[in-house]
């Protein structure tokens, strides 16, 4: 392993796309997809953690974390021989409204290290402002970079798809003002970085710079217009770049514009990654979905491209297992609950498919293409291009038709339901011996780029055309490529038994009647299949191991539980009802643990509760929302609800504050 001064970085996104520099203020940033921009340094740092794991991703001795010069690097004080500090624009539907322009606020991109396995996206997040800040001051605080510490490296061990976490640093001295309860009464917090590691963090909304004025909102992407030219740039590189075997697989060549290609396999390619990132949102959400995680905030600016979790904020995990659960206490309209989670990551897929569609083939493509109106486009502004709505691209080949969207949507639903199923059998033991030997020998671990690296990915698959939405013409790749152990895993056990429509009905329905049992008595999260994994399981009479006969039927057959059958009916049921010893009739401790930790009638009453007062859900919009044009009003002011929610959604209130 390596000190920090022998990092190796080769910052192929700035090579290979758009990047402006000079931008010194709030503004918008077109034609450009990143811009070059200095931490803020960070004064009297000092260490609060680090994550050995996530450092030696990328080839660093975890010992380095205790040096001065360390420290000095991740507080962005100290800038490191081939880093190149920028920030990325990207826009999103926050709450589901379009808000034009986002980008990094407080995130600065260092570069992307070449370690021991594959690249690596360095950032650093709280380190200052850069052009996409607005109101904000481009700091984060310790409660929320702890929290987002702790959670990357959490969900890493669970085996979910994450960014993660390589160090946290905090100020001695550097203070901003944050309303922690949100109650009007800010005060001084200790300013904090965080370095953040991921192969990239292009997002959803990095797709989005370029859409028209948007219908509801007004608002548009500051490069609208440039569909035609930019897009396709950026999408033929995130291509090659981080879904490699789709590029190579439809022979994509050196040059990520993609001129030069067929018609025909420019769609075929774009079709296969927009599938590809349909199934890999699809293993991320069942992913969370087994651990009980609230995202808060899943606007289209924090989906990953890759299907991790980023941008921790308002998350959080079940206590109590309840379907509405809201963890984002701004959440007032509950749109980003935990069962509303696999229908708004689809939902956001179809704005990712709007986003893409909107793209033309570029120009020199054979048998497509539109290269007056792509060169028309160049030359407009922002407020031009917006006018007319990306007319002039009409003429072109959009670069997913509908036809194809539907199909990736269609193999995001396929998905969800396999996986999710796969995760919750894993979670009951509902896997068979031969389940059991599939998740055992499923070893990706996360970033995992082969197609075929393990005997459990092998075992999830088989032949391509056994995964839904695959043909021998368009594969479909392997979960491995989810980077989710957790997801690899289920799969792998799943598919090592024969598939039995009438079985899945039967674990479905198991899984839901459990699932609502819990929400109606309060039952723990975590804590029901902790104890539901102790259970044990019946035996044969005086404790003999299982024949042949018995291991083959529970590999195969439709009996695949993680018991085997006995002969005897009768006898597994007094098994079950004795236990494992014998001598027990509360099913291996688990009623008694359980009854006792079930919520009380009250405890259920203040959980359906808001999370936060409305009157400091009016304050938090008032304080933290807006930048009030009257800044001699005295006073929350005394919007209706409907407003309220509005505002909170798009931020676009034009009487009373300016960002819009």
């Amino acid at each position: 392993m390596g000190q920090l001064k022998d990092l190796v970085f080769d910052n192929t996104v700035l090579q290979a796309l758009p990047v402006r520099s000079g931008l010194n203020q709030t503004t918008p940033v077109r034609g450009a997809i990143y811009v070059f921009v200095n931490p803020t340094p960070l004064r009297s740092p000092s260490l609060v953690a680090a994550s050995d794991e996530a450092l030696l991703l990328l080839g660093l001795d975890p010992s380095e974390a205790d040096r001065p010069e360390f420290v000095e690097a991740v507080a962005g004080n100290k800038i490191l021989p081939g880093s190149q500090p920028a920030a990325h624009c990207y826009c999103g539907y926050q709450f589901g409204y379009f808000a034009g322009q986002l980008g990094d606020g407080a995130a600065i991109y260092l570069g992307e290290v070449v370690g021991p396995t594959r690249r690596l996206e360095l950032q650093l997040k709280g380190a200052g402002l850069t052009p996409f800040s607005r109101q904000a001051d481009g700091r984060k605080v310790l409660r929320s970079s702890l929290r987002e510490f702790l959670a990357s490296e959490a969900m890493a061990g669970l085996g979910i798809p994450t960014t993660r976490a390589g160090s946290l640093v905090v100020s001695q001295k550097d203070t901003v003002i944050r309303d922690i309860t949100y109650s009007g009464n800010p005060a001084a917090e200790a300013c904090a970085v965080i370095t953040r590691i991921a192969p990239t963090f292009i997002r959803f909304g990095s797709f989005e710079i370029c859409k028209a004025s948007d219908k509801d909102t007004g608002r548009a992407g500051p490069s609208a217009g440039l569909q035609g030219s930019l897009l396709p740039q950026l999408i033929g590189f995130t291509i090659r770049s981080y879904f490699r075997d789709i590029w190579d697989f439809y022979g994509g060549g050196d040059d990520i514009s993609m001129k030069g290609m067929g018609e025909g396999q420019v769609l075929d390619i774009v079709e296969a990654w927009y599938t590809e990132v349909c199934r890999r949102t699809a293993h991320l959400v069942a992913g969370w979905q087994g651990v009980g995680f609230v995202h808060g905030v899943l606007n289209t600016d924090n989906m990953s491209i890759l299907g991790l979790t980023i941008d921790y904020g308002p998350y959080g995990f079940m206590d109590r297992f309840d379907s509405n659960h809201v963890s984002n206490g701004s959440d007032d309209g509950a749109r980003y609950t935990y069962a509303a989670q696999p229908g708004i990551c689809r939902w956001n897929c179809e704005r990712l498919a709007d986003a893409i569609a909107s793209a033309t083939l570029p120009a020199g493509t054979e048998g497509g293409g539109n290269t007056a109106a792509a060169a028309a486009c160049e030359t407009l502004t922002m407020t031009e291009a917006a006018a007319i709505g990306g007319s002039s691209n009409s003429a072109g080949v959009s670069l997913l038709p509908p036809a194809r969207a539907k199909r990736g949507l269609a193999v995001y639903d396929e998905e969800l339901d396999r996986a999710y199923r796969a995760v919750m059998r894993r979670k009951l033991g509902l896997i068979g011996l031969a389940g059991a030997a599939a998740t055992a020998a499923t070893a990706n671990g996360p970033y995992s780029n082969s197609s075929s690296n393990s005997a459990g990915t092998a075992a999830a698959h088989g032949s391509s055309s056994t995964v839904p939405g695959s043909t021998p013409q368009r594969p479909s790749w392997p979960i491995s490529n989810s980077s989710s152990l957790a997801v690899a895993a289920a799969a792998a056990a799943a598919a090592a038994a024969a598939t039995n429509p009438e079985q899945d009905k039967m674990d479905d329905l198991l899984i839901a009647d459990l699932l609502q049992l819990m929400e109606d008595t309060g039952a723990d999260f975590t804590g029901t299949f902790r104890r539901l994994a102790k259970v044990p399981m019946p035996r044969k009479s005086g404790g003999s191991s299982s024949t042949a006969d018995e291991q083959e039927q529970g590999a195969n057959g439709s009996e695949a539980t993680v018991c085997v059958q006995t002969s005897d009916s009768k006898e597994a049921a007094a098994a079950v009802a004795a236990g494992a010893d014998g001598n027990s009739a509360d099913f291996g401790g688990f009623l008694p643990e359980q009854l006792a930790e079930l919520a009380s009638p009250a405890e259920m009453a203040a959980g359906s509760k808001p999370s936060m007062p409305l009157e400091n859900v009016q304050v938090c919009f008032t304080v933290h929302l807006f930048q009030l044009d009257n800044a001699s009003s005295s006073g929350p002011l005394s919007w209706p609800r409907s407003n309220r929610r509005r505002c909170s959604q798009s931020c676009y209130l034009k009487p009373f504050c300016k960002c819009s």
